[in-house]
């Protein structure tokens, strides 16, 4: 009989045991053979891209006009929602370098399960050209730890392309005003230079559809000089924005005096907010 109840305390002794050892933490990271980096340039986007074998990838990257950021993005793992541990480790090839801890990062769902923007960002990128290694560790026993192998391959490119990013993007340039003094219609240089990135972006995103060029004027004055005068600033920011290589195929220009004030009431701020001349980009 005693010998028939020691066989399940046995197993439960052993399974007890097995649930008390430490869990093992999964780590993804490329090997030395497998570690790519890959560059992405254009005027618009540079990215900077590792491959992760059984993860998906980690990517530097740095949209017009954004700050550059650090991304986890899998398909495959989803890490889960809330916090990690964030570490600048040693490669294997260098276990004598000291880890450094530079706090945690807060975890979303897939695909992208880390978009990070501060200044850490830059560490990381500085870390891993000095040869360390990004490490994202969760409280599931997950860790993605970055290879620093042949990421000097590309990183050339990757800064000058940050280097000649355009000065903004669409969601920037959408919607944009050229303001003027009071029965002014020509353009002063703050206004030019506005222009001079609208005309800079257009020409490099093929997207664009249609750009709505539309001239205002304050209350003050009559009807129909408040239109002319519209008009004339319309005019003034059409002939510029041609002038800057623009088609005019994709500008529509129209003026409506004082019909539509961006701000309502008289005084010297609401009149300020209405001389003003709007372009507003589309896409397909």
């Amino acid at each position: 009989m005693n010998h028939n109840l020691s066989v399940p305390l046995n197993c439960y002794l052993i399974l007890l045991g097995l649930m008390l050892m430490p869990v093992q933490a999964i780590t993804f990271e490329a090997s030395l053979g497998q570690s790519r980096w890959f560059a992405q340039s254009s005027a618009l986007e540079c990215r900077l891209y590792q491959p992760i074998p059984n993860y998906g990838l980690a990517a530097f990257e740095r949209q017009a006009g954004q700050p550059m950021s650090f991304i986890l993005e899998s398909g495959m793992v989803n890490l889960g929602r809330g916090q990690a541990r964030l570490t600048m480790e040693a490669p294997a090839w260098q276990p004598s370098a000291i880890t450094a801890e530079l706090g945690t990062v807060s975890l979303q769902s897939q695909p992208q399960a880390l978009v990070l923007t501060d200044h850490r960002v830059q560490q990381l990128l500085e870390g891993v050209s000095q040869g360390m290694a990004p490490t994202v560790s969760t409280g599931t026993g997950y860790r993605v730890k970055l290879s620093p192998a042949r990421f000097r391959d590309h990183q050339g490119e990757f800064m000058v392309c940050m280097a000649n990013l355009l000065p903004g993007n669409f969601a920037q340039f959408e919607r944009s005003s050229v303001f003027f003094n009071t029965d002014v219609r020509v353009l002063d240089d703050e206004a030019k230079s506005l222009l001079d990135d609208i005309a800079l972006y257009v020409d490099h995103d093929d997207r664009i559809s249609q750009i709505y060029i539309e001239g205002h004027a304050d209350e003050r004055g009559s009807a129909f000089y408040n239109r002319r005068l519209s008009e004339d600033r319309a005019m003034a920011v059409t002939q510029y924005m041609i002038s800057r290589g623009v088609s005019p195929s994709l500008i529509v220009t129209r003026f409506h005096g004082d019909a539509f004030p961006a701000r309502q009431g008289g005084g010297e701020q609401s009149w300020a907010a209405n001389r003003r001349v709007t372009v507003r980009l589309e896409r397909f």
